[in-house]
Order: structure tokens, then C-alpha cells, then sequence
């Protein structure tokens, strides 16, 4: 018997994420063989966007439809060096700008609604609000890009070393400055953890329209600063209660699979660990 009385399992999205020691033909068959059908697809070494061209985009799309999936998310690699929108560094801006250019072009050729993007950060020498200022200019332009695609950016807060959206309060910040079709926002759940925010004041902030896509994951902190996504029931957030709310507020978007460590070298058994977990709580649709 579900637990949740509105969650669906079609509102369950897998993922490559832990697969990414593996080949994408290995990846999207392990999925589609463990009965995946919405996916979240991370770029990462399945397919750099540095590297890619339309054609390679088109092939792409075939590849997916013929293991019979449907992508909902695309996750560009954006957390690291040298990958930083808000950059004073000019060219790596530029860069990165452009990386995610081809991530929209890439989403929209998938038939994929959303992008997640990170608007970059400050360094821990430089100005805040500087970067901020940056990461404003440059999203504005990314979301008349994703818009003119009929996509929409994602917007995640978490930790100041990776984004300036350092709390919820500032996803809506930058929503309410850029105002934009193109751009919206979403909660990741081991993030809200990080930023000490609440799933409860990051939906009382947004509001559950702006809340467009979920990162659904357990984690545990294992060093201090170094989170694992784990699978539900591994780690220390209360995913149970996390998803009493989004059930009580009528979350109908996806729950995609940010799962990672430590499981790279038996993704598919941490897949059907995660469907198992799912399937005993939500609705059967």
C-alpha cells in the first residue's frame, strides 16, 4: 500500500549519474532493462558538450527513443572548475556560457523541458556581490536563449563554493530580478540539507508552481564538506518526512535520481535498490 496519497511512480525519473564509469549503450540499456521510462541525463562523460555538434545531438535523441526512454532533465556538468558563468575570468564566462547554450539546444532537441544551470560563484577571495552581479547578466541572456527553445532553466541553491544561490532566498532573488519563462526554480533535497534551509520554508519561499523539479537522494556528510548521495535509507536526511510535504502541497513534477557514491561499480543494483524504495511509498499509476 502506498504511503503518499498524490506521488506517482511515473513522477519517478532515474538516471546515469552513477553510471559514469560506464558506457552510455551499457547505461541506457541498464536503465531501460530495470524499467526505467523518464530519465534525468548528466552530460558528464556521456557526452561533453564541448565537444558535441547538432548531428551528435540528433544521434543522441535516437539512441534514447530506441531504449524507450524520454529525458525530462538535462544536467550539464557545472559545479567545478573550470566551469564558472560568473567568472571575472572572462574567457572561462564565456565558456561556460556557452557550454550551456548547446545544453538548451541539446534539451531541446531531446524534447527535454529543463535545464539545470548553476549561474556560477564567487571564489573565496573575491566579491559576492560582484559575482552576483555576473551571474544576474549572464543568466538573464541564458534565459532568453532557453526560452527562445521553449525550455526552462533550472535554478538549485546550495553551498557558496559552488553557486551563489546559497539559500532558497536567493533562487527567488535572482527569479524576481530576471523574470523570465526561462527560467524557474527547483529543490534538491541534500542541498537544502547543506544550506540549512527546510523543505517546508523552501516551498513557503517558491511557492509549489516555481518548484518545477526535485533532486531526490539521501546523503551523508562523510568528511566535513564532502556529501555522498546515497540511495533512501543509506544516509542521514529525512527523505520521509521531505516527501510527506511535496505529497501534502500536490508536487506534480519529477523526482530525479541524484544518486552517485558509493555505488559506481554496481550502478544497476543501486537503480533497483532505489525503484524497491520508491514502489513500496508511492502511487502505482
Amino acid at each position: 500500500m502506498a504511503k503518499y496519497n498524490n506521488l506517482k511512480m511515473s513522477q519517478v525519473a532515474l538516471s546515469n549519474f552513477v553510471y559514469y564509469r560506464y558506457s552510455l549503450d551499457y547505461t541506457l540499456a541498464s536503465l531501460e532493462r530495470i524499467g526505467a521510462r523518464s530519465i534525468e541525463l548528466y552530460s558528464g562523460a556521456h557526452f561533453c558538450l564541448e565537444d558535441v555538434s547538432v548531428p551528435d545531438m540528433k544521434a543522441l535523441k535516437r539512441k534514447i527513443k530506441d531504449h524507450h526512454l524520454r529525458v525530462i532533465n538535462f544536467c550539464p556538468e557545472n559545479c567545478t572548475y573550470p566551469m564558472n558563468m560568473a567568472s571575472r575570468n572572462r574567457e572561462m564566462a564565456i565558456r561556460t556560457y556557452k557550454n550551456y547554450v548547446r545544453a538548451i539546444q541539446t534539451a531541446s532537441e531531446l524534447e527535454c523541458p529543463h535545464v539545470l544551470c548553476f549561474p556560477g560563484f564567487a571564489l573565496a577571495d573575491e566579491s559576492y556581490d560582484d559575482a552576483w552581479k555576473r551571474a544576474v547578466d549572464a543568466m538573464s541572456q541564458l534565459a532568453d536563449v532557453a526560452a527562445g527553445y521553449g525550455v526552462s532553466n533550472l535554478l538549485e541553491a546550495t553551498g557558496v563554493g559552488v553557486t551563489v544561490l546559497n539559500g532558497t532566498c536567493k533562487t527567488v532573488k535572482m527569479l524576481e530580478e530576471i523574470k523570465s519563462p526561462g527560467l524557474t526554480g527547483m529543490i534538491d533535497l541534500m542541498c537544502i540539507e547543506i544550506i540549512g534551509d527546510t523543505i517546508e520554508s523552501a516551498i513557503e519561499q517558491l511557492g509549489i508552481e516555481r518548484v518545477n523539479h526535485i533532486h531526490f537522494s539521501d546523503a551523508d556528510e562523510v568528511t566535513p564538506g564532502h556529501w555522498e548521495h546515497r540511495v533512501p535509507g543509506d544516509g542521514k536526511v529525512n527523505v520521509e518526512h521531505d516527501l510527506e510535504v511535496l505529497d501534502r502541497h500536490g508536487f506534480k513534477d519529477y523526482f530525479g535520481c541524484e544518486v552517485f557514491a558509493p555505488y559506481e561499480d554496481e550502478p544497476e543494483k543501486a537503480m533497483l535498490r532505489y525503484l524497491d524504495w520508491c514502489k513500496e511509498r508511492f502511487v502505482q499509476d
